[in-house]
């Protein structure tokens, strides 16, 4: 009785697991059911959010045409390099683009053969080509051969160390020839460039019979670089009627002192002179020596301009020129030499238009101020940039100059990076707390009103009277700026707290009681 009792209660008890295996696999099929619809789900949703599409899908012209876009937002041609080695794929289509190979910076002759052959024999060509190192005599004949072969196909050719002492062809679309020689006697070759207008070049010996080795009539820009002169300004000037824009850079060796010419030299069409790598007497005798009636734009040194008065006064009374663009580089002029050349030239430069001085001293910075107050001193000026300044910049006489130039649009101003210390300085005391109160707020008028106020400045805001408003009337912010008041000044607690106590803020306000004074004779 009880062994059949116990036999039916075995066979329920199997009867029921084997319905719940049976519902359990039955679940287990659903379940992988709804992964599957999960898996399907979540990459439908992360196609939508963000796509993947196979480079190999998009065609080779479309990336070809990306990778150029890429190449002329860069501008360098070492970002061809960088496509090349992403991928094989990337590496095929880079290498097949001739367009991506029109600019080329090569250091040997290899790498210039291999470019050269990808970008084909029909699109116009650039070539910078800087070789250094024991081969470069080795691999000359070799460069002259490339060169040549591609003779029709250059638009700029620009060789550093390695030139080419002699092109016999023709190169129909040369406009620009550059060649730069760490030894002085390299000649320069004979050219037959008939669109050439551009010539640059930097301690070469021009060589005997130099007037017919280049095209120098239709030059309009020259350019010279640490050039070592063994013949004087005229004889090359005399060559370049057409001339343009004359540039000199680096550091200039100078030739025979002050050899008159035969005659003066007329350039109906230079228009830009920068000489920042010329000496007093180069320049001296450019004055002397040429008529420029089409001068604007001139950069130079002013310690350059210390000639006797009759030589600039006879340059200027000869060439009837207009010049609109000024850059003063202040480096080692005489105290006073600026407010002295500023003040007797001013009938002269009466159409400038744009003024720049770069590197002033604090007699410089007074005497600006002063000058530029009255605003029948240089009356057209509408761009002004104090550039590198080496001194602090008193507030209220800068306001009241921007308020006297009524024609002004722009005033620049930054501060020597090797002198942290100089600034512009309210000198915010219970002196004279009203007069910078009232040059900010005439400050924020003229912003208003239209002036472009560009300072480049940390303006001194450890002293405990001033706030952040006065801050930003001076820098040209807090329009756009999301900073609660409160945000701001216990940012400036913070500060001063840090100061205290690194030991710097002692030192601070001795500073700023210094120039208090010292911007009390400023005002």
């Amino acid at each position: 009785m009880i062994g059949a009792q116990l036999r039916a209660r075995l066979v329920g008890v199997e009867q029921h697991m084997a319905m719940l295996e049976k519902e359990m696999a039955n679940l287990e099929k659903q379940m992988t059911r709804l992964e599957d619809e999960k898996q399907t789900i979540e990459d439908d949703l992360g196609a939508l959010v963000s796509p993947k599409v196979s480079q190999h899908k998009i065609p080779t012209e479309i990336m070809a045409m990306i990778f150029l876009e890429v190449k002329n937002a860069v501008r360098h041609p070492y970002v061809v390099l960088d496509l090349f080695a992403v991928c094989s794929h990337w590496h095929n289509i880079v290498k097949s683009t001739c367009h991506l190979y029109t600019d080329l910076l090569c250091h040997h002759v290899d790498q210039l053969e291999t470019y050269a052959s990808r970008a084909g024999t029909g699109l116009p060509l650039n070539l910078c080509f800087r070789q250094v190192g024991p081969q470069v005599s080795s691999d000359s004949q070799q460069l002259r051969q490339l060169v040549l072969q591609h003779a029709s196909q250059w638009r700029l050719l620009s060789f550093v160390a390695s030139i080419p002492a002699d092109l016999p062809a023709t190169f129909p679309n040369l406009l620009e020839y550059r060649a730069f020689s760490s030894e002085i006697d390299i000649d320069l070759p004979q050219l037959d460039a008939p669109r050439l207008r551009h010539l640059a070049f930097g301690r070469n010996y021009l060589g005997a019979g130099w007037q017919v080795k280049l095209p120098w009539a239709q030059i309009t820009v020259l350019e010279i670089d640490n050039v070592a002169f063994r013949l004087q300004w005229w004889k090359i000037l005399a060559e370049t009627p057409s001339l343009e824009q004359l540039l000199i850079t680096g550091d200039a060796v100078s030739f025979e002192k002050r050899v008159p010419p035969i005659a003066i030299i007329h350039l109906p069409r230079l228009h830009t002179i920068s000489f920042e790598g010329a000496d007093k007497d180069q320049v001296w005798q450019l004055m002397r020596s040429t008529t420029l009636p089409a001068l604007e734009t001139l950069k130079i040194p002013l310690d350059l301009l210390l000639l006797d008065n009759t030589v600039l006064d006879a340059f200027f009374e000869r060439s009837n020129c207009s010049i609109r663009t000024l850059e003063l580089i202040l480096d080692f002029e005489p105290d006073g030499f600026l407010y002295r050349f500023l003040n007797a030239y001013a009938t002269h430069l009466a159409p400038l238009r744009e003024l720049t001085v770069r590197a002033p001293a604090q007699r410089d910075v007074k005497e600006l101020l002063l000058l530029f107050t009255d605003p029948s001193f240089l009356p057209a000026l509408d761009y002004l940039h104090v550039n590198e300044c080496q001194h602090h910049v008193p507030l209220p006489p800068l306001v009241r100059m921007l308020s006297a130039r009524e024609k002004l649009k722009t005033f620049g101003l930054t501060f020597s990076a090797e002198n942290s210390q100089v600034d512009v300085n309210a000198a915010i005391n219970d002196r004279c707390r009203e007069e910078v109160d009232a040059a900010l707020k005439k400050l924020r008028s003229l912003r208003a009103d239209g002036l472009n106020v560009y300072v480049a400045s940390y303006f001194k805001w450890h002293s405990p009277n001033v706030d952040w408003k006065m801050i930003e009337a001076i820098l040209g912010e807090g329009e756009e700026d999301d900073e609660s008041d409160e945000e701001r000044e216990s940012g400036v607690k913070q500060d001063s707290d840090e100061r205290k106590e690194s030991g710097e803020e002692q030192e601070l306000d001795e500073e700023q009681g210094s120039e208090d004074g010292s911007d009390s004779e400023d005002d």
